[in-house]
């Protein structure tokens, strides 16, 4: 089965260049998409491409949630509702787009509108 581009194997997915097949763990697909012996890796020193898709990114963190994403690993939840993300920050925007009112001081202040701080706001992971 292919969605986007990504091959599934029921509870695995697949490499795109090499077609073994993956446990859906994020450190396993992240150390295969360093190594990949079929990919070409750029001579662009710290550069990774992701093996499931066409992603590239320099930064470490960024390739983390984006196979994440794939994967379909969703570590922050929402602590009012049964929303959860791949990525913290939309955890935090969620709480401040759906949980708050104009009258809880909570998640706004009272002037600005916005959240006072990123502290004030409760997450589980």
């Amino acid at each position: 089965m292919s969605f986007d581009g990504v091959v599934y194997y029921f509870s695995e997915v697949a490499c795109r260049h090499c077609y073994q097949r993956l446990s859906p763990s994020l450190e396993f697909v992240y150390q295969h998409s360093k190594t990949c012996p079929s990919m070409v890796q750029p001579d662009d020193k710290g550069l990774v491409i992701c093996c499931l898709c066409e992603y590239r990114t320099v930064h470490q963190g960024n390739m983390k949630v984006h196979i994440r994403k794939h994967i379909g690993d969703k570590p922050y939840k929402c602590s009012y509702c049964s929303y959860d993300s791949p990525q913290l920050v939309c955890v935090k925007r969620h709480i401040i787009l759906r949980h708050s009112t104009s009258n809880d001081t909570s998640f706004r202040g009272n002037k600005t509108k916005r959240a006072k701080s990123t502290r004030q706001i409760r997450f589980t992971k």
